[in-house]
């Protein structure tokens, strides 16, 4: 399930505004794929929900992660392909192989941040 924070506004159509809207991405996923999850955690945005719609917290997020490590193993590599109303992420696991990730974008004063995500 995948919800939004209130007063979250669809991802961006202009190019420039798509290109910072990848870049937040990037980093929040090359935190992941070195396992920097407080590093990924800053990416998110106040009251950004997780794959079970409820709010992520540091300590949330954290165990999150650690979860999907030890099952699926360590995230390798990512894609990354933007639609109007969000990212669509294709991750690569050790035990999984790929799979996708949906992101939402809120625009947060100058920059963009991750409202939701269904998988990290």
């Amino acid at each position: 399930m995948t919800s939004t924070v209130a007063g979250a506004t669809p991802a961006p159509s202009s190019p420039a505004a798509m290109r910072s809207v990848v870049a937040v991405v990037t980093g929040y996923y090359q935190a992941i794929v070195t396992r920097n999850y407080r590093k990924a955690f800053g990416y998110l945005a106040p009251g950004a929900t997780g794959p079970d719609g409820r709010p992520l917290t540091l300590a949330s997020f954290l165990r999150l992660a650690q979860m999907l490590d030890g099952t699926g193993g360590p995230v390798t590599r990512f894609s990354i392909g933007a639609v109007p109303s969000g990212v669509v992420m294709t991750l690569y696991r050790v035990r999984y192989g790929p799979y996708h990730a949906h992101l939402r974008m809120v625009r947060m004063r100058r920059t963009w941040a991750i409202s939701s995500v269904d998988r990290i």
